[in-house]
């Protein structure tokens, strides 16, 4: 899990960032963070939901179906769910609002992507400042800040109006799914039956394309069952060569016999 401090120049002095080069970090991560920009891309690709986040919600990607696991990063660290979040994009940097109101670049204090080895990028230039590789990232982290704070705004105005309902995904035993608990959908149905006043406050809350957004990703949920259950299956068909050659290895040991492929 993210542990996100502010980047200080004594504490990060020594410290340089090697730029992932594929998504593998986020191998661990079954739920991403998203904001209210990129919900009308993530939705065209795969389901997302909301979680509880202190006294409100926050919009999430669905990367997997069971924590710890994303379905969503191959082997080989590509992505594979589409559009990728501004929160993976930016990684292992974010912005975040000071107790005085200010803009302040945080980094993630337990990635991988941080180190004393000096072939990385520094994360502070000569002049004591931000340095140019980290300088670049700004406008990204800025957009999703911005993104963020009308994401808060929205949220607040869908839990206002009671617009956010439990999800249980049930169990899937045919692809080993697992039941899903702790998610939230909007409820359509009391979405269709709001009066215009309050139909025109979720407006002005930017919350109406979040919540279409939300529904309308919903439909990519086979997609994210399918992907688990091809998963399952892979792993079990690794387990199971796993155990034929454990089995075979203890009966070569016990015999004291080789294979040999000389002349294939």
């Amino acid at each position: 899990m993210a542990n996100y401090v502010p980047i200080s120049r004594v504490k990060h002095a020594g410290l340089h960032w090697k730029k992932p080069t594929d998504y593998g970090f986020a191998r661990g991560e079954a739920l991403q963070p998203l904001v209210v920009a990129e919900l009308p891309r993530v939705a065209q690709n795969m389901p997302t939901a909301f979680v509880v986040s202190g006294d409100t919600y926050v919009p999430v990607l669905l990367a997997g179906v069971q924590p710890g696991i994303s379905l969503l990063v191959a082997d080989d660290g590509r992505w594979l769910g589409g559009y990728v979040p501004a929160v993976l994009r930016s990684h292992p940097f974010s912005l975040f609002m000071s107790a005085a109101g200010e803009c302040v670049v945080c980094v993630d204090a337990h990635s991988q992507h941080l180190s004393q080895d000096a072939d990385g990028l520094p994360l502070f230039g000569a002049d004591g400042g931000a340095s140019a590789a980290v300088n670049q990232l700004l406008p990204l982290l800025e957009r999703r800040e911005q993104s963020r704070q009308q994401t808060e705004l929205a949220c607040k105005a869908l839990q206002q109006h009671g617009l956010l309902m439990p999800w249980v995904i049930p169990a899937d035993d045919a692809a080993g799914m697992p039941e899903m608990r702790g998610l939230f959908r909007v409820d359509e149905a009391r979405l269709n039956a709001l009066d215009d006043q309050a139909f025109l406050q979720l407006r002005q809350a930017q919350a109406l394309p979040m919540a279409y957004s939300q529904l309308l990703s919903m439909l990519h949920l086979p997609r994210l069952v399918g992907m688990h259950q091809a998963w399952s299956r892979n792993r079990q068909v690794t387990a199971n060569l796993q155990t034929v050659a454990a089995e075979l290895g203890d009966s070569l040991s016990s015999a004291g016999g080789t294979i040999s492929f000389a002349g294939l």
